[in-house]
């Protein structure tokens, strides 16, 4: 098999299998280790399996067991010159070493240490990406979830053997194996609880809800496989990990928010000279790096965009929580009837209709010891009761209730330090009392339409010292008194372009990340634009986002050139209207890192690009324009990483010297000569490399 391919060199190498629990590594190391045209080639074959627990320096003994079966171990291990005399006859031979389970780089280590002269293989598997990437050149197989087919042959295969499925199960059956989302150990495991048990589509159809008892009974099953990922977390690890499992079972989660959740709840403590956003990126990613947080979308650096826990890592989250008193969930009415509730920090609620119950909005009241209470169920159209004024709170979210009155009493929460709601009044000026307030987030539920003094933000708004992240709807910050100042606002999103003033952005000196929301009036004269002149005046900028909600593209005009502060990393357009030729202002931008370009953010026929355009662009995103002729050449796109083109119906062939570090090209809904095109770059974009569990064939690639 391919898998090795350095079999035959003078050292040992390592081939890793890296993944989930359960996700089919040690299955996939047995293939192998089995598999007769792999042993013929090895003198000694030793599997070893070693768990977190495992002492390494008892690899040589076990080692050695192994090859000399018909010696005792505990021989082995006393017997020094025994030891050695064993260990000496493995220098002119042929190892192939499988070390399953493998939670530590000391067992490898060790590993090279003592077999510095042996040939060989050694395999491991591991749910660790830094154990699984010790050596630079060494392969690592990331394993992948099975995909439909392969998940519902691997179910009929442990369900009825060599039989075929009944017509009147397949659908229901279907349902079942979709519920274990592709993850090769749950499936087994419901297929091994379904066997014994009668086999009726009536049966089968209660058994496709995933709360059914078979399926809770998988999840208590497997837990204890699961548990050691979570064991072998570093204690910050093991919070962030449990709060990720207050969100609904299979949610897709925006990474900014959690990690705005981590930073107000406190959890982590940056390393000195870093930001707690980097920091809680970081520990987003080693998450992932741990296999038990899902990457749904990563940027064009790696950084995970949004995540998602596979349900039975949501299910062990939620068992944990209540094991450790982190946090109550409301799913049902009897959830209020929990006697552990009124020590409970974190409260949930996953069904906003309960909100409207008056049993359950005393029960809530009452728990004196709350620091947090989310909303997380979908957005809810009518009015319920949402207990606004625990005093001891530090976290509000309830973005998904509709309020029609302000709740005041949430004034009276003076530790709050995240506020998010959804309201379409103006706010009052006592939200100043919040003088802890870090996070403001201000959703509306109509559309607003602009006009001169469009601003439901209080003139006490500037009074909020501690203020990091606004975030509105299309309002206009008030002009600020003399001396107010946002000194630590780093993140002012969704407001109205008429705040890009003098005054307004000279007290807001330290942005990092600005999101400008307008919506044009009717019969507008002049330049819609013309207020954005100033931007640049931000000279810490790293993030701009400009959005026309209601673009009229009739009139071609120019941007500000002062629009765009040099140090910019991202750049979002929308709905402007510009001429292509206008390209050139952003192509000066020497930082930029990530451009998105959608709903005619530019329009024209033509965008020719000069050699030194957009160089340090790693991420390109084009949608929704009449462009017809795209003229590159490779040097335009040298550290380009992701290209994606979507919604662009007359976009012709594009030039075929895209730059080799391309990674990802992305073609949705276009001529079909670009489909085309971007099929054809296929073989030039180098993926991450991948191996089913379902398929040792894969391996042979």
């Amino acid at each position: 098999m391919e898998i090795f391919p350095q079999m035959f060199f003078p050292k040992m190498s390592t081939i890793s299998f890296l993944g989930m629990a359960g996700i089919g590594k040690t299955w996939l190391a047995n293939e192998s280790f089995e598999d007769p045209m792999v042993r013929c080639c090895f003198d000694h074959h030793v599997w070893l399996s070693l768990g977190p627990e495992y002492e390494f320096q008892e690899i040589l003994v076990d080692l050695l067991a192994q090859i000399c079966p018909h010696l005792d171990k505990h021989q082995i291990k006393g017997d020094e010159e025994l030891r050695m005399s064993l260990y000496a006859q493995l220098l002119d031979k042929r190892c192939l070493i499988v070390l399953d389970d493998v939670w530590s780089i000391k067992p490898l280590d060790y590993m090279k240490k003592l077999f510095p002269n042996i040939k060989g293989v050694a395999l491991l598997t591991t749910r660790l990406a830094k154990v699984a990437q010790i050596g630079v050149s060494d392969p690592v197989y990331k394993v992948q979830l099975l995909n439909k087919e392969e998940s519902w042959d691997l179910f009929c295969e442990n369900v009825f053997g060599e039989d075929i499925c009944p017509f009147h199960l397949e659908k229901a059956g279907k349902k079942i194996v979709d519920n274990c989302e592709g993850l090769p150990l749950m499936i087994v495991t419901v297929a091994s609880l379904l066997s014994p048990v009668e086999k009726t589509a009536a049966f089968w159809n209660n058994v496709a809800q995933k709360n059914s008892p078979i399926f809770m009974a998988a999840y208590d099953h497997i837990s204890k496989i699961l548990a050691p990922s979570y064991n072998h977390l570093p204690r910050h690890l093991k919070v962030c990990f449990l709060y990720i499992g207050i969100f609904p079972q299979n949610k897709v989660i925006p990474s900014s928010k959690l990690i705005i959740f981590w930073t107000a709840e406190g959890f982590l403590e940056p390393n000195l000279g870093q930001t707690i956003q980097d920091y809680a990126a970081e520990c987003l990613l080693e998450l992932e790096n741990q296999n038990l947080v899902m990457a749904a979308h990563k940027s064009s650096n790696f950084k995970i965009k949004a995540c998602s826990l596979h349900s039975v890592f949501w299910h062990l989250s939620n068992n944990l929580a209540i094991q450790n008193n982190f946090f109550h969930a409301f799913t049902t009415l009897a959830d209020i009837k929990d006697e552990n509730m009124e020590g409970q920090r974190r409260l949930c609620i996953r069904n906003s209709s309960l909100l409207g119950i008056k049993d359950v909005h005393d029960s809530i009241a009452s728990i004196s010891a709350t620091r947090s209470l989310l909303c997380a169920a979908p957005s809810h159209q009518y009015p319920v009761p949402v207990c606004f004024g625990l005093r001891l709170l530090r976290l509000m979210d309830a973005l998904a209730i509709r309020l029609y009155e302000f709740p005041v009493e949430v004034v009276n929460s003076y530790r709050l330090r995240y506020l998010a709601l959804t309201y379409n009044g103006g706010i009052p000026p006592c939200i100043s009392k919040l003088r802890n307030l870090e996070f403001f987030i201000v959703s509306r539920h109509l559309s607003i339409i602009s006009s001169e003094n469009s601003s439901y933000l209080p003139m006490e708004i500037w009074d909020m010292e501690e203020l990091k992240h606004l975030q509105i709807a299309g309002s206009n910050l008030p002009d600020p008194d003399h001396g107010a100042v946002l000194q630590n606002l780093s993140t002012l999103v969704g407001v109205g372009a008429r705040s890009c003033t003098k005054k307004v952005l000279r007290k807001v000196c330290r942005l990092k990340r600005l999101g400008i929301r307008i919506e044009l009036e009717p019969d507008e004269k002049g330049d819609p634009f013309r207020c954005l002149n100033r931007i640049s005046r931000l000279r810490g900028l790293e993030s701009l986002k400009c959005v026309v909600v209601n673009p009229e593209l009739t009139v071609e005009s120019a941007p500000p050139r002062s629009m765009f502060p040099a140090g910019l990393k991202k750049l979002s357009l929308s709905g402007l209207g510009y001429p292509w030729e206008y390209m050139k202002i952003i192509s000066q931008l020497e930082n930029l890192e990530v451009l998105k370009l959608r709903c005619y953010a530019f329009q024209g026929a033509e965008w020719e690009m000069d050699d030194d355009d957009l160089y340090a662009l790693r991420f390109l995103l084009i949608e929704d324009t009449d462009l017809v002729r795209w003229k590159f050449t490779t040097a335009c796109f040298i550290h380009l990483k992701c290209l994606c083109i979507k919604h662009c119906y007359q976009l012709e062939e594009l030039p075929r010297d895209l730059s080799t570090s391309v990674e990802t090209i992305q073609v949705a809904d276009c001529n079909p000569m670009v489909e085309t095109w971007a099929k054809d770059l296929e073989e030039h974009v180098s993926n991450f490399e991948s191996v089913s569990t379902w398929d040792a064939r894969n391996l042979q690639r």
